[in-house]
């Protein structure tokens, strides 16, 4: 992505987050990527929930479907622009990501 835009990718510094957490490093997993973390921490506990309850599916209704993505989108925008800034703001930023 960063050779087509010559910008980051919403994930990117994702791996450097998924290290920081491997090593219970929480806030500097959140430092380099926010929305990563999140998914490394809420994922795993998401899908330990449905192996334990595989017969309980949530109704979503169509308002609350479309709430829940306009608000995943919404992460993701502001994620990204998390990473563009903070790499705008670290010196040497292309060795960085």
């Amino acid at each position: 992505f960063r050779r087509l835009t010559g910008g980051p990718c919403a994930t990117c510094r994702g791996t450097r987050a998924a290290v920081r957490l491997a090593q219970a490093d929480i806030l500097g997993a959140l430092a380099f990527n926010p929305l990563v973390t999140v998914f490394l921490i809420a994922g795993p506990l998401w899908l330990l929930w449905r192996t334990a309850r595989p017969h309980s599916r949530p109704h979503l209704t169509k308002m609350l479907r479309q709430t829940l993505l306009a608000f995943f989108l919404i992460a993701l925008a502001a994620n990204w622009w998390y990473v563009i800034v903070k790499g705008a703001n670290t010196r040497n930023h292309h060795l960085r990501w």
